[in-house]
């Protein structure tokens, strides 16, 4: 239920995020504006498949597909915990649980003007919808 009321939410503050930023830069997040990284991604390794980030809850929630999740894919649910983060854009997560390293560090910002977190392996989570919050409040209201 945390995943799809994530999923299902309008892309209200993505177009602005998008917006800061230099080209081809990494452009850190405001520190001032709160946890960067609440929201919903997606996961050019696994196409279609949604990524959900919540800092106030610890916790990255997603699903897998073979290796995708478009036309009707059997999905795989998985939650791995946050290690740490920060709001200056720093964020550790331990995917071990799927098979995954323990301390994946990313980083949230921009790359070409797109916002989303870059993996120390490479790869580049976009940003499709950001959320101020995702505690329960912004979960009820979605």
């Amino acid at each position: 239920a945390l995943c799809a009321a994530l999923l299902a939410a309008p892309a209200r503050a993505a177009l602005a995020a998008a917006s800061e930023g230099t080209a081809g830069a990494l452009h850190m997040h405001s520190a001032a504006r709160g946890p960067p990284f609440d929201g919903n991604y997606t996961d050019p390794n696994h196409p279609g498949c949604p990524r959900t980030v919540c800092y106030e809850r610890g916790v990255v929630t997603g699903a897998d597909g073979d290796p995708g999740c478009e036309g009707g894919a059997a999905l795989t649910w998985w939650s791995v915990p946050i290690v740490r983060a920060s709001r200056d854009g720093a964020i550790v997560v331990d995917f071990s649980s799927k098979g995954g390293p323990k301390d994946l560090k990313g980083e949230f910002g921009q790359l070409q003007h797109v916002s989303g977190i870059r993996w120390q392996d490479g790869n580049f989570w976009r940003l499709r919808a950001a959320w101020p919050k995702c505690g329960a409040s912004a979960i009820a209201s979605a």
